[in-house]
């Protein structure tokens, strides 16, 4: 026994000997080195753009040659006085095939040429060239996984093998969420995000991509990349001469990493680096240098950048690019511009004649920072480079489809600068090259950039699937990006691994429908963007974050599912969009604004695919107003005879054909049971169904019949979609599709006057079209107000604090005319651009004296800061001038005019307390005049316009920035008056004054003065507002191209007639005698099988992997068909080692011990078996005789 002790002992030793050894080596490789090709940095991507002056883009109607396009546009200038013009010549992979645009200079500002272009037949449109910028900023975030080497290609092994056994392909485990309990277990997983949605499962299957062009629209990608087997075709789109995403010029990683120097440390959470300054021969002592620079002072990046500034001095003539710490003060040699996008301190490259500051890396402090740098200068930018290897990488950090045909196009340039042109050709080739997928990580706020859009819906028309990221300007509402916010694009969020919605993931709504109808949901599916691991520039694995991340992880997988499919021509823009969005899992307790139908499910989308047949269906597949969180903001307020009605905007995805149409009309079926005809619907829909998709919006109202009733009403819209017949098909007969719409909403007695908000929407304007400046001066990283102004999207949180202080809010977007004020207790309005008809000042005067209240939230406005804020881009010297403030102070003048109130265009700003709330004043204005009769609150601010025009700072007394009056007639309203519309929205608010608002709701719906406000001491008496001029409109401003209400005209802008109220003609029902269906939420009917009960078929009984490979392993992808046998079931694989020795280790012993027992026991005799003595007589022994 002592034996078998010992072995057993020994044993234990052994295998906890190996198991601490792991563990020290990994707490190890924790403290080695950063290594270059292993960066985990969060990447901001921002998109600015600007028009190109005196360059225009002429579309034509057709795709025409060279010749055909050169002489149109001459015979259409020949009448005109122009002379001046060129065609710029695009030297380009495309230029050899016909174009249906071309890229004209006139320097002339007649727009009667203009308009003479667009006179000719064979041209479209003409408008003017833009300019993208697109800045990466990279930030520090949280370590994914630890690198010991410059390739991080170290194998990993699970720390939880035993659980990862049970995650069955029929398990919903997988993609449940929550299913992770410990954060710090998920920061030491790399996250190889191919493997975490299964790919692995389609490779084992024998599906890698293969036969599936997949085009990467980015910084370009290098020619020997390791990481790359079937890369189709490069082409470069830009105008330098590269087809490399190797960002600027940099010696390699042996000559940077190399160098000798004094001592240097690079110190971050993970890694430590003691030793030899890595990068000392090639800056000249950056590494110690800059810990100790000054602000101001710049130091050169090499021969290839020969200017600098030393301590704000000029030392070199040239301006290609320099490596400095962004100094604090402004005015001095080398200060940053106002496109300025790093803080006091900050160390940043500076790029170009402007001398502007990109690609900050965020403030100096230790040397984290010089880590961070080196980090991303030993990579280059990588971001076209990343891209390509979620999609398609074929080792290491593996993509999803490694044998995909990639097709390349660099349209950024190092400087991440692009032009419309530039992508109008690219797409232009990529439709000649019949390119199946297109992954498109830009995105930007104007969705009226007209070329762009049309040539994203000629390529989708063309069969393209367009994936692209919705945008990282999360979590405000209403910040979708371009062209992901498109029905027929596939926009992507972001989600972290332990899904829940990446704080930057921009949502909802869109903002194209605004003010007259309601956004559409976007984004349309979420998946990974947080954390990603994903190929570097010269090799090696890196971690990003970003929509411009997630979007290719979803194109990959759309890559995939490309090539399961047998009948190719199944496969098209609408049809791979129903099958993500049917096969999405839903995140709970998140709105369907900012997770669209879900998290991405690849192994369910194939499941739809392989039978899918084509079909139409809608998104969302339902309307249940009783439905939250998923369904808000509609399941946030009940609806009420009387109210506003509720506009839901469905988008209908046509898989019959690129072309389709709406038979007859929607059908409203109500069910009687269930009290269906209480409410009426009727439709708005799309004429014509291109391409792959349209809309239809609902207005949703409750009936006469149901004034004072309660309760919950349904019915469902029966639509019914044609598309024209395949060539193959007989008798030419269209295709058909019939699909369901289910409704579902509550209804309640109609609320009391007092407690129902009605919100101006008709007045407010945004970006795009217009230049429609910031609401918060100090805010210059935003210059735009392009979030719509809408309570569900920037003013969603005094929206939500409204609802729950029990009032209700409806949206008017239509003029004033168009409401009954009898209904209503306050009209809002809050940060109006817009002009007023007379029509509207006269009605609601009427209506004031008549018993509504009215609430105004101004903003600034000054022309000489309308001037300073003007917008110059260095690079196409042009000014571009704002249509407005922050709000049109003359507008609101004119408005109040009749009760003798008005605001100033005085600017000023500071904190301040009001009724014991701190509060803070963002670039208000002050109230000019008030009734004598009224309360007035002044406070003591800055003077931010002296300092925005002069730099100079001052203090004002006695500003009055609130004021309260009650109409002296019987019955008459209230109005309040607020100089700053900061505090309610969520864009860039300090401090919000909710608290003033419900205040201000209690007087003007009841008349009840807040007492802190009217024995405040900081009440004044009214301004008569003698001897102030009052604020003028800005000469030479355009805000009658973007207004409703002003036209052009000889002597100037004039109001239009006054357009009709919007009739809607609710449906005629046809009801229905049945039961509705008690959970509307049920995935869309694709196929006749239920997806829950489906099991795919499986090869092995434990979920595959694939492990990555070394440096110096063969690629896993060299294999014919892209399998790699024997090597998929890494956890397991690596966790049946550990039992099997365990076994043998325990046979062993047993066989050992019974040996030796069998060895050491002393050997017995035989015992001799004695005779009887009657044996012994009768046979007695023989003797020898003689």
């Amino acid at each position: 026994m002592k034996l078998v002790n010992i072995w057993l002992l020994l044993l234990v030793v052994l295998l906890c000997g190996k198991k601490h050894l792991g563990d020290r080596l990994e707490r190890k490789s924790f403290e080695k080195a950063p290594c270059p090709g292993c960066s985990h940095l969060t990447l901001k991507v921002e998109f600015s753009s600007t028009v190109v002056e005196y360059e225009y883009i002429v579309a034509f109607n057709g795709y025409f040659t060279a010749k055909a396009r050169n002489s149109f546009i001459s015979s259409a200038l020949k009448s005109s006085e122009i002379d001046n013009w060129r065609i710029i010549p695009r030297n380009n992979p495309s230029s050899d095939y016909p174009s249906d645009f071309e890229v004209i200079q006139i320097k002339e500002k007649q727009r009667a040429g203009l308009l003479t272009l667009e006179d000719h037949p064979n041209i479209k449109r003409v408008t003017p060239q833009r300019k993208v910028f697109r800045s990466l900023k990279f930030t520090e975030s949280d370590p994914v996984a630890p690198c010991n080497d410059t390739r991080w290609s170290q194998k990993w092994q699970s720390s939880r093998p035993l659980r990862r056994a049970s995650l069955s392909l029929g398990s919903g485990f997988w993609h449940a969420t929550g299913r992770h309990s410990s954060r710090r277990l998920l920061r030491a997983i790399p996250r190889q995000v191919a493997q975490t949605l299964q790919a692995d499962v389609l490779w084992q299957m024998g599906y890698t991509g293969a036969n599936v062009r997949v085009a990467v629209f980015d910084t370009g990608l290098s020619e020997k990349h390791p990481h790359f087997k079937n890369v189709k075709e490069r082409t470069n789109w830009t105008n330098e001469r590269t087809l490399d995403d190797g960002g600027w010029p940099v010696p390699g990683p042996e000559g940077l990493f190399s160098g000798r120097g004094g001592p240097c440390v690079l110190r971050s959470s993970v890694c430590q680096f003691r030793g030899p300054c890595p990068v000392c021969r090639w800056l000249n002592g950056l590494c110690i240098a800059l810990t100790h620079t000054a602000p101001g002072s710049l130091v050169p990046l090499g021969g290839s950048f020969p200017w600098c500034l030393r301590g704000g001095r000029e030392v070199s003539q040239r301006r290609e690019g320099c490596l400095g710490v962004v100094p604090p003060a402004r005015g001095r040699v080398g200060a940053p511009s106002e496109g300025n996008r790093g803080a006091a301190g900050s160390l940043c490259l500076r790029l170009g004649e402007s001398g502007r500051w990109r690609h900050c890396f965020g403030v100096l402090r230790c040397s984290q920072l010089l880590h961070d740098f080196f980090s991303f200068w030993a990579t280059g930018l990588g971001h076209g480079t990343f891209v390509a290897g979620v999609i398609a990488s074929m080792r290491e950090c593996q993509g999803f489809a490694p044998d995909a045909e990639l097709h390349i196009f660099r349209v950024f340039t190092n400087n991440q600068v692009s032009y419309t042109s530039w992508f109008l050709d690219a797409f232009n080739y990529a439709i000649l090259k019949k390119v199946d997928v297109l992954n498109l990580s830009i995105g930007g706020p104007d969705f009226m950039d007209h070329p762009f859009v049309d040539k994203v819906w000629e390529l989708t028309a063309n069969n393209v699937i367009m994936v692209s990221a919705i945008g990282n300007d999360g979590p405000l509402y209403g910040t979708l990006n371009n062209p992901a916010d498109q029905m027929d694009v596939i926009g992507v969020g972001g989600i972290d691994f332990e899904d829940n919605i990446a704080r930057f993931s921009s949502r909802g709504m869109t903002t194209w429908e605004l003010p007259g109808g309601y956004g559409r949901m976007k984004p349309d599916i979420v998946t990974y963007g947080a954390g990603v691991r994903g190929s570097g520039v010269k090799g090696g694995c890196r971690a990003l974050s970003g929509t411009s991340v997630a979007s290719p992880v979803v194109a990959g997988a759309v890559t995939l599912l490309v090539s399961t499919v047998q009948k190719r021509e199944l496969v098209n823009p609408a049809s791979m969009k129903q099958a993500l969005i049917a096969s999405a899992r839903r995140l709970p307790g998140v709105n369907m604004f900012e997770q669209g139908h879900g998290k991405l499910d690849l192994l369910r989308a194939y499941q739809i695919l392989s039978s899918y047949k084509p079909q139409a269906s809608l998104s969302p597949g339902y309307i249940d107003l009783t439905e939250c969180p998923y369904m808000w903001p509609y399941c946030s307020q009940p609806l009420y005879y009387g109210g506003m009605p509720t506009i839901v905007n469905v988008t209908i995805l046509n898989g019959l054909g690129v072309t389709g149409r709406i038979v007859d009309k929607p059908e409203w079926q109500p069910y009687l049971p269930q009290n269906g005809d209480h409410i009426e619907v009727a439709f708005s829909y799309s004429s014509v169904l291109w391409p792959w998709s349209g809309y239809l919006a609902i207005s949703i109202s409750v009936t006469k019949k149901a004034a004072s009733w309660e309760g919950i009403a349904q019915g469902h819209v029966m639509v019914t979609v044609a598309s024209p017949a395949e060539v193959e098909s007989k008798n030419g007969a269209e295709q058909t599709s019939t699909v369901k719409l289910p409704i579902k909403v509550k209804i309640i007695p109609a609320p009391p006057r007092s407690k129902r908000v009605l919100w101006d929407q008709y007045h407010n304007l945004r970006y795009p079209p217009g230049y429609f400046p910031r609401d918060n001066l100090r805010m210059k990283n935003d210059p735009l107000d392009w979030n719509g102004d809408h309570i569900h999207t920037n003013f969603r949180d005094m929206y939500q604090h409204l609802r729950s202080m029990g009032y209700f809010v409806e949206v008017l977007g239509s003029p004033f005319t168009c409401f009954d004020a009898s209904q209503y207790g306050t009209l809002l309005l809050v940060d109006s651009e817009e002009e007023y008809f007379p029509e509207e000042v006269a009605k609601l005067r009427r209506d004031v004296d008549n018993g509504l209240s009215l609430i105004v939230f101004s903003d600034w406005y000054n022309t000489s800061v309308m001037r300073k804020v003007k917008f110059y881009d260095e690079n196409t010297r042009q000014w571009w001038m704002p249509d407005t403030g922050g709000a049109n102070i003359p507008a609101l003048n004119e408005l109040l005019s009749v009760w003798n109130m008005g605001f100033s265009d005085g600017l000023y700003e500071g904190d301040f307390t009001l009724a014991n709330h701190d509060m803070y004043y963002a670039s208000g204005c002050s109230i000019a005049k008030f009734p004598e009769d009224g309360i007035v609150i002044t406070q003591t601010f800055k003077d931010q316009g002296l300092e925005v025009l002069k730099q100079e700072t001052a203090v004002v007394e006695n500003v009055p920035i609130l004021g309260l009056y009650q109409i002296p007639a019987e019955g008459g309203g209230r109005i309040v008056l607020y100089g700053d519309s900061n505090c309610l929205d969520d864009s860039h608010r300090q401090k919000d004054c909710f608290w003033l608002l419900d205040a201000l709701l209690q007087f003007t719906s009841y008349g009840v003065t807040p007492p802190s406000l009217s024995h405040s001491g900081d009440r004044q008496r009214p301004p008569s507002g003698a001897g102030l001029a009052p604020p003028e409109r800005m000469e030479g401003n355009h805000l009658h191209r973007y207004s409703k209400v002003l036209e052009a005209r000889l002597g100037g802008p004039e109001p239009r007639a006054l357009p009709a109220c919007p009739h809607l003609s609710w449906a005629k029902p046809q009801p229905l005698n049945e039961t509705a269906p008690s959970n509307l939420w049920k995935h869309q009917k694709l196929l006749s099988i239920d997806l829950d009960k489906v099991v795919l078929p499986n090869f092995r009984s434990n979920r595959p992997q694939v492990r990555p490979l070394s440096p110096g392993e063969s690629g896993a992808w060299d294999i014919p068909g892209g399998i790699m046998p024997g090597r998929y079931n890494q956890e397991v694989g690596q966790t049946i080692p550990v039992f099997a020795f365990l076994g043998a280790m325990v046979v062993l012993a047993f066989f050992v011990v019974q040996i030796n027992k069998a060895k050491s026991r002393p050997k017995r005799r035989k015992p001799r078996v004695k005779r009887p003595q009657l044996m012994q007589q009768a046979h007695p022994p023989k003797t020898p005789s003689v």
